[in-house]
């Protein structure tokens, strides 16, 4: 009996760690292993990913940007400013009070990147990675109420590891 039961439990660990889930549209590919499933969802430039075994939610978006887009760093600094808008404002319609660390700005290799994390009163911790490149933006939000801030940014380095963007 034990090894039956040892075998099942094998089975379906090698199941759940095969299983995947793809999104793909004309400005990125990505390749989630694992329980991620993805929720229906009324936008097409935006996608939710739900991991029951992580305790999980991923949002990610994307925009297209005119290609006469040149100063990637001031989109970049917009962007910082609409996302921390639009978390005061999920705060104050929530009822939540929302602390944020300080967000990060960076160069990369093809355009610049946003960082940041916070937390809310409900115990809710949160994880944005925002990416301005020519062209395109993409943003990805990952929350959780029982996974803590290390095991987030293991799910972006996930996300990193499939996406094709």
């Amino acid at each position: 009996m034990r090894q039956i039961l040892s075998a099942g439990l094998l089975a379906l660990t090698a199941l759940s760690a095969r299983s995947a889930e793809t999104l793909e549209t004309d400005t990125y590919r990505l390749e989630m292993k694992g329980d991620w499933k993805k929720k229906p969802a009324n936008d097409a430039e935006q996608f939710t990913l739900v991991s029951r075994m992580k305790g999980i939610s991923l949002t990610i978006s994307t925009m297209k940007l005119k290609e006469t887009v040149v100063d990637l760093e001031r989109m970049t600094r917009k962007l910082q400013e609409s996302r921390l808008s639009g978390e005061e404002s999920a705060g104050k319609k929530f009822n939540r009070k929302i602390v944020i660390a300080e967000p990060l700005i960076t160069k990369a290799d093809r355009g610049w990147h946003l960082q940041y994390f916070g937390n809310d009163n409900t115990g809710r911790k949160f994880r944005y990675y925002g990416i301005v490149v020519p062209g395109k933006l993409m943003s990805i939000y990952a929350e959780s109420s029982s996974a803590n801030l290390e095991q987030l940014e293991e799910v972006l380095q996930e996300i990193f590891k499939g996406l094709q963007f």
